[in-house]
């Protein structure tokens, strides 16, 4: 079974939603890592989200995240509240955490749980 990663990054305020950023860190990891990539602009978020409220957005997401077995997060997922809690979750939960560095198509640095 292919490795499933949830890639982490700030969404909320930007007027494209980092999704380039988002596509180019996936196809990475792609060619990479040989793994699936989840990106959370790609998730169904209409499901109960009548209200377009933030926390229901995340609660999407956060259902995604935990069904995959690591998180990589793009240079500015700290500027991001729930880019943020997605990285606490999956510690919690003893997944690795892949930093990149998604401007030069790297992994700067692997941290295991």
């Amino acid at each position: 079974m292919e490795k499933k990663i949830y890639i982490a990054g700030k969404i909320t305020g930007l007027a494209d939603l980092n999704k380039s950023r988002f596509e180019r860190a996936a196809e990475f990891l792609k060619n990479e890592r040989s793994v699936e990539c989840v990106i959370p602009l790609n998730l169904d978020h209409t499901k109960g989200n009548e209200t377009g409220k933030w926390e229901d957005y995340m609660r999407v997401c956060i259902a995604a995240l935990v069904e995959c077995e690591a998180i990589a997060v793009l240079d500015d997922w700290f500027d991001s509240r729930g880019a943020r809690m997605e990285v606490e979750i999956a510690r919690g939960l003893g997944m690795s955490m892949l930093v990149l560095n998604d401007t030069e198509d790297k992994v700067v640095r692997v941290i295991e749980n």
